[in-house]
């Protein structure tokens, strides 16, 4: 055997001790993951009971998520554009009908 395979690998051999001092960063680490486990849990808390932008819409039945029934702007948007396209066919109804007098006489057709 050679003198290097003898000699403990000075690494090795602090790696095993402990010190008084790991003991107490130990502590404080532990201590200092469970203070941000905590705020974030009552983070998480907070922004579930607060009422968002959209919580007075929280009625409307058609406007709620299925999956999460929260009101989102998604189903804002997609409400709206249903809302448009009913809205510009009843008003192609209506001009092409005759309840809808035009104010300019008729364009002879050539």
């Amino acid at each position: 055997p050679t003198a290097s395979e003898q000699l403990p690998d000075l690494v090795e051999m602090m790696k095993g001790q402990k010190t008084r001092s790991d003991s107490v960063s130990g502590k404080k680490k532990t201590r200092q993951a469970e203070r941000r486990a905590a705020a974030m849990a009552r983070e998480q808390q907070e922004k579930d009971e607060e009422a968002g932008p959209l919580e007075f819409l929280s009625g409307v039945t058609f406007l709620q998520d299925r999956e999460t029934g929260k009101v989102t702007y998604l189903k804002i948007v997609e409400a709206g554009t249903w809302l448009a396209i009913i809205t510009l066919i009843g008003w192609e109804i209506f001009i092409n009908s005759p309840f809808f007098d035009r104010a300019a006489p008729q364009t002879p057709i050539l």
